[in-house]
């Protein structure tokens, strides 16, 4: 299975516009067409300065436990198959497919998968990348 994990960062304020197929270009292949990309998030926190985007895509068994530390990341969660829980500052939250969770910087996490579970991470991690 292949997947695509992207993410546009932009000015506070400045307006996003989804990019067109250039009629020149070739046939965009398309063979799933579930998205869970296409999510528009306003009103974020800023992140000031230069930041690194990590982006990931992570599998887990079911019962599977992913630990967040508290850190200087901003991190933003989904769930693209399964399911799982989130564990925050004593409060559990299920993590529906195709919903973002938006992890605060300096907050510690975890996230337990309930089946076979497959999650898009992306953070934000303050600075240039080394």
């Amino acid at each position: 299975m292949q997947a695509y994990l992207g993410i546009h960062l932009l000015e506070q304020g400045s307006d996003f516009n989804y990019p067109v197929t250039d009629p020149s270009a070739p046939p965009v292949v398309k063979t799933n067409s579930y998205s869970v990309f296409k999510s528009d998030m306003p009103n974020q926190v800023p992140s000031l300065g230069t930041v690194t985007i990590a982006n990931r895509v992570l599998r887990f068994v079911p019962h599977a436990v992913y630990a967040i530390p508290a850190s200087a990341a901003l991190g933003y969660y989904t769930v693209v198959a399964g399911g799982a829980t989130l564990f925050e500052k004593g409060v559990r939250t299920a993590m529906a497919p195709g919903a973002t969770i938006t992890v605060p910087r300096n907050t510690a996490v975890t996230i337990t998968a309930t089946m076979a579970t497959t999650l898009a991470a992306t953070e934000l991690i303050p600075g240039a990348h080394p």
